[in-house]
Formats: C-alpha cells, sequence, structure tokens
C-alpha cells in the first residue's frame, strides 16, 4: 500500500478529518501528505483546482499563490487558507463551508463582492482542495 493511502487511512481513522481538516493539514510538513488529506477531505485535486482557478478568472480578483498571473487585489490573499479561522468573515474554516462560499457566495453573503459563477461541483471541490494546500508566497 502506498504510504501516503496509508497516511489518509491513519487520519481518517484517528479522526483527524472530523475535526476541520484545514486545521489538521496546516501542521504538516509534507506537501505531499497535505495533498492526500485534502483531497480525501473535499474529493477535489489540488492540480486541477489550480487550472479550474484560472479557467474561471480567480485570478482576476485574488492574489493566489502558485497560480500563474494571480495577482488581483479586489478579493482577499488566498494563501495560508490552512491557518485561518473563518471564511468571508462569518463561516467557519471547514470544507462543507468553504465549498458553499465557492459555489453560492450570494447566497451567503447578498451583496458580497464574490460573484455567483455556477460552477460544476467538480470544480468546486478542485478549488477548495487547492486552496487547501497553498502555502503561500
Amino acid at each position: 500500500m502506498h504510504d501516503s493511502v496509508k497516511f489518509v487511512l491513519a487520519a481518517l481513522a484517528a479522526g483527524a478529518l472530523a475535526t476541520p481538516p484545514s486545521l489538521f493539514i496546516q501542521k504538516l510538513e509534507n506537501d505531499g501528505e497535505a495533498k492526500v488529506l485534502a483531497e480525501a477531505a473535499t474529493g477535489g485535486r489540488p492540480d486541477p483546482g489550480k487550472q479550474a482557478i484560472l479557467r474561471h478568472g480567480c485570478n482576476g480578483c485574488h492574489n493566489i499563490p502558485g497560480v500563474s498571473g494571480a495577482v488581483g487585489q479586489v478579493g482577499p490573499k488566498l494563501a495560508y487558507m490552512t491557518q485561518r479561522a473563518e471564511l468571508a468573515a462569518r463561516l467557519p474554516n471547514d470544507v462543507p463551508d468553504l465549498m458553499a462560499w465557492i459555489r453560492h457566495p450570494q447566497q451567503i453573503s447578498p451583496g458580497s463582492g464574490m460573484p455567483e459563477m455556477n460552477l460544476p461541483e467538480q470544480d468546486v471541490r478542485d478549488i477548495a482542495a487547492y486552496l487547501y494546500t497553498v502555502r503561500g508566497s
């Protein structure tokens, strides 16, 4: 069995994913383990998430480390997402709430600067997975 699969199974058995995954992922020193755990928590994949960010124009408003040309200054910088206690100044930083915010920000905070993008479900999952692996820069 691959070490990353063993790691995720051990994390699941220990209840690590029952707590907000972001709090567990931030403590990982190994980026590979963080990626595997983010994938398990979100059902998405970080690499396609990075591409979805570009495809949907998130880079126009946000500064997102690791995404070419993502130097927007309208929305917040999306670095160190795992170290944030809240999302959008009102939601706990957990996987369901991050995906809900990406999926329908205007339902959560009508009038906010984050537009409804009508993203496909898999893109929402992939973007969330990518954001939970971004360290910063």
